[in-house]
């Protein structure tokens, strides 16, 4: 058996294929970057497929990959995020709590949920208190937050009262 048919097994797109053939997808990935719903959206950050095809990844790119499609608020991957912040479940109970009411006429459980987090937000040497309104949960303001970063951040619980 000749080394270009030996298969290797791909956990992330689940299939069995040769090395070059790993290769191949991975270097379609880079030509044009897949929507995460599209089957080589898992080869584009592979640092698996980028050795098959003689390239490196930074260590960080798939997990920043990963964060822009995750819907802050149910925690959910690979969902089709409206506005690029809630998938398209949370965005029609956002919309249900906005107007007070759902489909069944009564009032949604998501309209209790809602309110506002003060969280600091350490960002490089900067410091800020960040404000978010509109959050079911303290992780979903973090995520938000997280998603809109350009590079690492901290974050605190806002002080009570400034002094």
């Amino acid at each position: 058996m000749s080394a270009d048919l030996v298969l290797m097994r791909c956990e992330a797109r689940n299939l069995k294929l040769t090395t070059k053939g790993c290769a191949r997808l991975y270097e379609a990935a880079q030509n044009r970057t897949p929507d995460p719903w599209e089957s080589t959206a898992p080869c584009k950050f592979c640092p698996i497929g980028a050795a098959h095809a003689g390239k490196t990844v930074p260590p960080m790119a798939k997990a920043v990959s990963d964060l822009r499609n995750v819907c802050p608020r149910c925690l959910r991957t690979g969902a089709r995020l409206i506005k690029g912040h809630h998938c398209v479940s949370c965005y029609n109970r956002a919309r249900e709590a906005d107007v007070g009411r759902n489909r069944k006429g009564n009032r949604p459980a998501l309209s209790d949920a809602l309110h506002t987090e003060v969280l600091t937000v350490a960002n490089g040497p900067d410091v800020v208190i960040q404000v978010s309104s509109k959050v079911a949960t303290r992780v979903e303001a973090i995520m938000a937050m997280a998603k809109a970063a350009n590079g690492p951040l901290a974050f605190g619980l806002a002080p009570l009262f400034a002094a």
